[in-house]
C-alpha cells in the first residue's frame, strides 16, 4: 500500500485492486489476525492487508427472494403429491415383482 492510501498490488504494483470474497477454509486463519484478503484485477494475485481501526470486514451481498413469486409452485397440495408418489412408487414394486416372478427368481 502506498502512501496515499490507495491499495497496490505487491506483485505488479496496479492500482486495480478489489476485496476478495472468495472464503477458501484456511483463510479462517488470516481473518483471526486481522487480515483482509484482495485481489488485483491485473495478474490476479492475492494478498492480504491489516484492517484498518474501526473498518470491518467486507461481505458477500445477501441474495434475497422476490416476495410472491414461487417458481415451481404445484396447483396440487403436499399430501396429494406424495400419495401419487407412494401409489406410483407400490405399482413399480409390483411391476418389479411380477418380472422377477416370471424370470423364476425366488427368495
Amino acid at each position: 500500500m502506498n502512501l496515499s492510501g490507495v491499495l497496490e498490488c505487491p506483485v505488479c504494483n496496479s492500482q486495480d485492486v478489489r476485496v476478495s470474497l472468495s472464503r477458501p477454509v484456511y483463510e479462517i486463519f488470516y481473518r483471526w489476525q486481522g487480515l483482509q484478503r484482495y485481489r488485483c484485477r491485473e495478474c490476479r494475485k492475492v494478498f492480504r492487508v491489516p484492517l484498518r481501526p474501526g473498518e470491518d470486514f467486507a461481505r458477500k451481498a445477501v441474495r434475497r427472494r422476490r416476495q410472491g413469486v414461487h417458481r415451481f409452485k404445484s396447483s396440487t397440495p403436499a399430501w396429494q403429491r406424495k400419495a401419487g408418489e407412494a401409489v406410483f412408487f407400490l405399482v413399480l414394486v409390483l411391476v418389479f415383482y411380477a418380472a422377477l416372478k416370471h424370470v423364476g427368481f425366488t427368495l
